[in-house]
């Protein structure tokens, strides 16, 4: 009798009418995260709101928010995080948890914007991937400065296609 061990195969991708899909891959073992350290990943990256923009708008310290989407096409989930103060960033996946810091190469850093949320979406149709930013321009007045952008055609393999556009405002009262 010969037994040996082998990894499962990666489930196959079905392709739907506008997406596409997989079977998640859960591993057996205990619930819950594994801490990955920023030296074997590659990302760098730490959330900040200062006191002073807090005291200005409380609603900035709720976070601004992470997208997971394989944007280069490599069918790896890559990953932006939305920063409230400063530049958000655009790590690619290489695989074996290692990424790449590409956000100065795809021009996605909207470094003078506070962040509060993003999502990776086909807005346009267009079967790619774009990325959907959300936040404030202003510091102050809840009602006044939200604005929503897109960054167009987020095939952000390192150039930029089509830039940012506003696509919401929600103006001041």
């Amino acid at each position: 009798m010969l037994v040996a061990c082998a990894p499962e195969p990666t489930p196959a991708w079905h392709q739907e009418s506008g997406y596409r899909w997989r079977e998640a891959i859960v591993p057996k073992g205990a619930a819950g995260f594994t801490r990955m350290e920023s030296g074997k990943t590659g990302i760098q990256f730490q959330n900040f709101a200062s006191d002073s923009v807090l005291l200005k708008n409380r609603i900035l310290g709720q976070g601004a928010g992470v997208s997971l989407g394989d944007v280069d096409g490599d069918g790896l989930a890559d990953i932006f995080l939305a920063k409230t103060e400063g530049c958000s960033a655009l790590y690619r996946n290489l695989g074996n948890w290692r990424f790449e810091d590409i956000t100065k190469r795809a021009g996605v850093g909207a470094c003078d914007r506070h962040s509060t949320g993003t999502a990776f979406a086909d807005v346009d149709g267009d079967g790619d991937l774009d990325l959907v930013l959300h936040f404030r321009t202003q510091q102050t007045n809840i009602e006044c400065g939200t604005d929503v952008a897109l960054l167009r055609g987020a095939s952000l393999t390192g150039e930029l296609i089509g830039g940012w556009d506003t696509i919401s405002t929600v103006g001041c009262k």
